[in-house]
């Protein structure tokens, strides 16, 4: 029993030396540990060497299978501390949660110190743009994916970058790039904020503001594209028409060709353009000169001056700018050469000519909302306006005979399709489409006649 006594003494011992190194393992793990682990394991040899030659030499006894179940015992705690001193649990994941936690933070800030000190037309912008959107739309799909444990300092400065990247989009020409890359990353918010509710709550101002942003983009590339073909198909058709309906469709193709070339900051539309001053140069010597037909002629030739003030190179400029005065001096002979008949008979009553006045007003201040700067108040009020002007009747005017009404019709219908909220915007143009069919019909009716 002595020699029983004497092995749980000395196991015990080195049990209590084993824990010893353990600590210091924790207190110096980069610098000792695979120090520490070949000691372990010297000594836990050391120790079953220890405890064969004590067992092999003490003496047999009733107790003996007691003994040997406590040594066996003793052993496996033994060598699980030494597992454990190997392999301690959670010392590693926390760590490297708190590397890619402090990794994004600093993304996050990057990319505010970017936004917010942009200076547009650095030759280095473009790269480093891309790349701090796609920095941008990464952290967002980290933070999403991280439910509930949302890192919340990494997600309010990414809420301020994104809010810093609304201003610079703001600031920035509106092609269709930009577009492009504003609903891309408005998808990634609204993806992110999807998979994660914490996200909805830090982002829900900035996403609003990237939603108003995404609404207020003009109209595309390809929607002006659409426009052009626009121009050319109306072209050929006036060319088919009797003389009595060009002048209408005259007035139609301005207005589009006129949006085309204020939408065009950067002259890609030159071809277009110069084509257009041809065929609107025949139209003015060609077709019978009214008298809205020669104030759309002016405007056209105003937009063609200032078009032309946006080109590359003074040659090109002077050149474009001198066909713009031939369209203005070509417009003032017509004037002396035809004795303009106006569309206002001179027998019109105070009423008539009230209407007639409200609808100019009408169409003047829808040609100023080609880019959407209107409240729903004020194209409510035109809308209700051009109602009471279908609705009036007269002798001395008939309205749907007047080019203007038609293409006050077509203003308005174009605001409308801008109106964000679906039940608002079908709720006028199906008032503005029936108004629109009407007018053809009896414009139909009086090409049969």
């Amino acid at each position: 029993m002595d020699s029983t006594l004497q092995l749980h003494q000395t196991l015990d011992d080195k049990l209590e030396n084993l824990a010893s190194g353990i600590k210091m393992v924790h207190l110096k793990v980069e610098e000792e540990e695979p120090n520490n682990a070949k000691r372990k394991r010297e000594e836990a040899d050391e120790m079953e060497d220890a405890s064969s030659s004590d067992s092999s030499s003490s003496s047999p006894s009733s107790g003996s299978d007691d003994d040997s179940e406590e040594e066996d015992l003793n052993r496996h705690k033994k060598m699980k501390v030494i597992e454990q001193s190997k392999h301690p649990q959670g010392s590693e994941s926390p760590h490297a949660s708190g590397i890619n936690v402090s990794a994004d933070l600093s993304l996050a800030h990057e990319a505010l110190a970017f936004f917010t000190t942009l200076k547009p037309g650095n030759a280095d912008m473009t790269h480093t743009w891309a790349t701090t959107l796609f920095n941008l739309k990464l952290l967002l799909n980290r933070l999403s994916n991280r439910d509930a444990r949302t890192d919340k300092p990494t997600a309010e400065v990414t809420s301020q970058a994104l809010e810093a990247a609304v201003t610079a989009f703001s600031k920035l020409e509106r092609t269709a790039e930009v577009t492009e890359q504003v609903r891309a990353l408005l998808a990634a918010l609204n993806d992110a904020c999807l998979k994660n509710e914490v996200l909805r709550v830090v982002f829900y101002r900035v996403r609003d503001e990237l939603e108003s942003l995404e609404m207020s983009n003009p109209r595309t590339a390809l929607e002006t594209s659409g426009k052009v073909l626009s121009f050319k198909e109306l072209v050929d058709k006036i060319a088919s028409l009797p003389s009595t309906e060009k002048p209408s469709r005259i007035l139609e193709a301005l207005d589009v060709i006129h949006h085309v070339m204020v939408e065009d900051p950067h002259c890609t539309r030159q071809a277009e353009a110069r084509y257009s001053a041809d065929v609107v140069k025949y139209w003015i010597s060609a077709i019978p000169f009214q008298h809205e037909l020669g104030k759309a002629y002016e405007t056209y030739a105003s937009s063609f001056a200032e078009y032309s003030t946006k080109i590359a190179g003074r040659t090109n400029q002077v050149g474009w700018k001198r066909l713009a005065d031939k369209l203005h001096k070509l417009i003032r002979r017509r004037r002396k050469q035809t004795k303009i008949t106006s569309c206002v008979p001179p027998t019109l009553s105070k009423a008539t000519t009230r209407k007639r006045d409200q609808l100019m007003a009408i169409n003047a201040e829808a040609t100023q909302w080609r880019d959407g700067n209107f409240t729903l108040d004020q194209l409510q009020k035109n809308i209700k306006g051009l109602g009471e002007i279908v609705s009036y009747q007269a002798k001395d005017w008939d309205f749907l005979a007047d080019v203007n009404v038609r293409l006050c019709v077509n203003k308005l219908i174009r605001c409308s399709h801008m109106i964000p909220k679906e039940e608002q915007r079908e709720k006028y143009l199906k008032t503005l489409k029936r108004w629109k069919k009407k007018i053809a019909a009896y414009q139909e009716l009086i090409k049969r006649k």
